[in-house]
């Protein structure tokens, strides 16, 4: 880097306080909202939304009659979420914590959604994450989940500090980018469901765009 030149970084906080980025975040995914719907009439009750963001998916788990948790790093991001359910008069539990941390009993959920969260950090640290969840979900939890692949665009931008992981310009986190076997070997305490692959080029910027949806299902027959 050359002598003072100077590299802005924009923090989760700063990106959470700012209206266009609010409003491309308010909308529910579809493939959430009919996982909601389809294991609440199966009886599940306890959902938690890890990274919730300002609260798209923590709105709509209370909407379908969830008892909803959820947590994000960004206090904007929470206290977004917190006003956003007090205006629609819905009751959820929102708090401030690092995604590594998962304040409730082993065992407690019935699902767990990790949109757009887990993958920033090292593959290590999504390995030590994702078996956090499955120890935070009972025997035939489900649990959702999105990752970002090694064939979009933003693959190779940043600093690699270890193999398919870059630390991003301007954004001072890591981004793992996943390949289809890194993905059985992050799951392989899970049953696979549903895994649906986008791959797609922006109609304005031309970009390619790459990621998984994936649904797992936690067995149910744990010694």
């Amino acid at each position: 880097m050359a002598l003072g030149q100077r590299i802005c970084v924009v923090t989760w906080d700063e990106q959470w306080t700012e209206t266009k980025t609010i409003e491309k975040w308010l909308k529910p995914d579809e493939m959430v909202v009919q996982l909601a719907r389809t294991l609440k009439v199966h009886g599940f009750t306890k959902a938690f939304d890890l990274g919730c963001g300002v609260g798209r998916h923590v709105l709509l788990l209370a909407r379908e009659g969830y008892e909803v948790h959820a947590s994000d790093f960004s206090k904007p991001a929470v206290q977004y979420c917190q006003e956003w359910l007090r205006r629609e008069e819905l009751t959820g539990i929102v708090i401030q914590k690092d995604m590594t941390e998962i304040p409730y009993p082993d065992g407690f959920f019935d699902l767990v959604i990790a949109y757009n969260v887990i993958y920033h950090t090292t593959f290590g640290g999504m390995k030590d994450l994702v078996q956090t969840v499955h120890r935070k979900l009972r025997p035939g939890g489900y649990f959702f989940v999105t990752l970002k692949s090694s064939e979009g665009w933003l693959y190779g931008q940043g600093v690699e500090i270890e193999k398919n992981t870059f630390l991003r310009p301007g954004k001072g986190v890591p981004v793992h980018f996943c390949t289809e076997n890194e993905i059985t070997t992050l799951f392989c305490d899970f049953h696979l469901i549903d895994k649906k692959y986008r791959c797609y080029a922006a109609k304005r910027t031309k970009k390619r765009h790459a990621s998984w949806k994936i649904v797992l299902k936690k067995p149910s027959n744990i010694a």
